[in-house]
């Protein structure tokens, strides 16, 4: 891999990537990002690798990293968006989606996973009010249901 480019290497780390092989293409991105530490898209797409492993905090940090690179970058967004939402994050989430979407309005996987995100707030919200009220199963049964778009 030395006399390979980093650009090179990410293109061997994204078949890795499409052909399921994670821990490779984590591998692989990572390679490319220590001959070059500078390009955003090592880190998102290491973050989308990371992601598929469930492992949404190493992924949250390569999308803080690649803003840090490019503040617009609307792939680290909404990754980092959908990793604070995996991780019951939801007020970070919800700022996050919100950036993507100021940044992007028309974005349909940001409007998408953003809805879903305002049910799972909405329901929390519900859920507390049926525990204020004595109403537990009503409140178990919400949060059993808000708890399944965390599991995506």
């Amino acid at each position: 891999l030395r006399s390979f480019s980093a650009d090179d290497i990410k293109v061997k780390a994204n078949e890795k990537y499409k052909a399921k092989n994670y821990e490779d293409a984590i591998r692989l991105y990572s390679h490319a990002i220590e001959l070059d530490p500078t390009s955003p898209t090592f880190y998102t797409n290491r973050a989308a690798a990371l992601m598929m492993l469930k492992r949404p905090k190493d992924a949250l940090d390569d999308c803080q990293r690649a803003l840090v690179l490019d503040p617009t970058s609307t792939k680290a967004l909404l990754r980092g968006a959908k990793c604070n939402f995996s991780l019951g994050n939801l007020s970070e989430a919800d700022r996050w989606y919100t950036r993507v979407l100021h940044a992007d309005p028309n974005n349909k996987q940001a409007i998408t996973e953003y809805h879903q995100l305002q049910q799972v707030q909405d329901s929390i919200k519900q859920a507390e009010s049926y525990l204020q009220n004595g109403q537990y199963f009503l409140a178990a049964n919400l949060i059993d249901r808000a708890s399944s778009f965390l599991d995506e």
